[in-house]
């Protein structure tokens, strides 16, 4: 990789290069934006820089690469951002990864990408591999070790131990030079970053504008040190150092007990005792829920759980419908938390689930990452070792994360009649309701956790009966927050 072309010519590219306004000088990265959308994964929120500047910067990576050097991108999406690498860049061979985890419809997912990549004649330059980045540079380190990685870049999940393993594991294939683009921001995914080049002193910051861009040099062997500790996050550090030793003792423990419906309660830290009392043994939901099972159809039960963390909603209804053996014949849900490592628990959590369901009611549970408030656009979920907290409002001193927010009213396209819907996201309810009425006109019963600090509870009451939902009952009076019922 001709790093030092690479710093010549990218100024440049652009238009008010060094400005909040830069763009590029050239309008085919713009025109390509508009042919192939990049619709990201819900677990997967890209970079506050604009797509046409990161398509420019990866297009010009590439052409700065040396022969027999390759492309190897993690995250393809809809595979905009990799045919702007290509685009003109018709000799290197490029390395797309992706199992298009937290996506709807994956196998739909990854046939657009496959169209795309056709559309612009890239089926031989790309050589696409379906998994994750962990399993993908394992098994290449197995048979392909000499692959040179001139340039690489990540745009996976934003997590910290995705972002630094990332690294860690591409690094045997960098060449003596190479480029690496992190097209992420926000404090974990800059934290990872520094342990990186404090571990790797080939590895040095080039530019961070939004995106990550550094330099991979093996003759390199000084660490910026004053950068490092510039840019420290002490808090981030003390809390993954927290969580881990926590973590640890709880896995020892290994708390979990098979209900007598079947369903596996799974306790795995001291939020999670405090939720599953709350839900399992003061039965906090178990008015909704039942009042919603005797309204629907004896057939069929949708619901929506917003703010799902580990899935003990789910769990619960799971647990009344078998003991009280409902007679129901197919269970439908949409799950849905914000909280990046929340989301991985809440996947293991409810895999468990259909196994007790299975022999007796069909079950399709959809599990979605992402906000809920507004309707498109992004967000900072600010997350915390009790995540029962984790809010879009920073708490105390959680750290943000960059989540994208979705879109429920694509999600309810086809069947938008909800049996019953719960909804804890601690403080967003009311932008919720402000900007769902058209969704919650097909809801029959719903829970709502309501938070006061941040707004006054009758806003809500006021817009849940303007959709119909008039009738109200309190199941929980506390300080700060209250939980209350409501039906049609």
């Amino acid at each position: 990789m001709d790093c030092q072309k690479f710093i010549q010519q990218l100024p440049e590219l652009y238009n008010n290069w060094g400005q909040d306004s830069l763009h590029p000088r050239s309008d085919r990265f713009q025109k390509l934006s508009e042919q192939v959308p990049e619709i990201s994964p819900t677990n997967q929120i890209q970079s506050q820089m604009s797509k046409e500047n990161v398509m420019q910067v990866l297009n010009l990576a590439v052409a700065c690469l040396e022969e027999e050097e390759v492309y190897c991108q993690v995250g393809c999406f809809q595979g905009a951002s990799l045919i702007a690498a290509l685009l003109n860049n018709s000799q290197p061979i490029a390395y797309a990864v992706d199992d298009f985890a937290g996506l709807d419809s994956p196998l739909e997912k990854l046939t657009k990408f496959a169209d795309n990549i056709s559309q612009f004649g890239l089926e031989e330059q790309v050589i696409f591999c379906d998994q994750d980045f962990e399993d993908f540079f394992i098994e290449l380190q197995q048979a392909a070790p000499e692959i040179k990685i001139g340039v690489y870049c990540y745009q996976g999940s934003s997590d910290y131990r995705s972002q630094l393993l990332s690294l860690l594991l591409a690094k045997p294939f960098f060449p003596e030079k190479a480029l690496i683009v992190v097209n992420h921001s926000g404090d974990s995914v800059q934290q990872a970053i520094l342990d990186f080049i404090a571990t790797t002193p080939e590895c040095q910051l080039l530019l961070e504008a939004g995106i990550y861009l550094l330099s991979w040099d093996r003759n390199q062997q000084d660490v910026d040190t004053n950068i490092l500790k510039q840019k420290r996050n002490n808090f981030l550090i003390q809390s993954l150092k927290g969580v881990t030793e926590e973590a640890v003792l709880w896995e020892k423990i290994d708390l979990k007990w098979p209900l007598r419906s079947g369903v596996i309660a799974k306790i795995d830290c001291p939020v999670e005792w405090v939720i599953y009392n709350d839900i399992f043994v003061d039965g906090e939901y178990d008015i909704p829920i039942n009042k919603a099972l005797e309204l629907a159809s004896k057939e069929k039960f949708n619901f929506l759980d917003i703010g799902a963390n580990v899935g003990f909603f789910t769990l619960r209804l799971a647990d009344i419908i078998l003991r009280n053996q409902i007679p129901l014949t197919y269970l439908q849900g949409t799950l849905i938390e914000g909280s990046p490592s929340v989301y991985r628990q809440l996947t293991s959590r409810i895999s468990e689930m259909p196994a007790c369901l299975d022999d007796k009611i069909e079950v399709e549970l959809k599990l979605v990452h992402g906000l809920v408030g507004n309707r498109q656009g992004n967000g900072q979920i600010f997350e915390g070792s009790f995540h029962g907290m984790n809010s879009i409002f920073p708490v105390g001193q959680f750290i943000g994360t960059d989540v994208p927010y979705i879109d429920l009213t694509s999600l309810y396209s086809e069947n938008p009649n909800i049996d019953l819907l719960k909804c804890d996201i601690e403080g967003s309810e009311l932008l919720f309701l402000e900007n769902y009425k058209d969704l919650l006109t097909g809801v029959r019963c719903a829970v709502f956790e309501f938070h006061h600090n941040y707004y006054d509870p009758k806003q809500c009451f006021d817009i849940l009966a303007e959709v119909g939902l008039i009738n109200r009952q309190l199941l929980r009076d506390e300080s700060t927050y209250s939980v209350h019922f409501f039906w049609k």
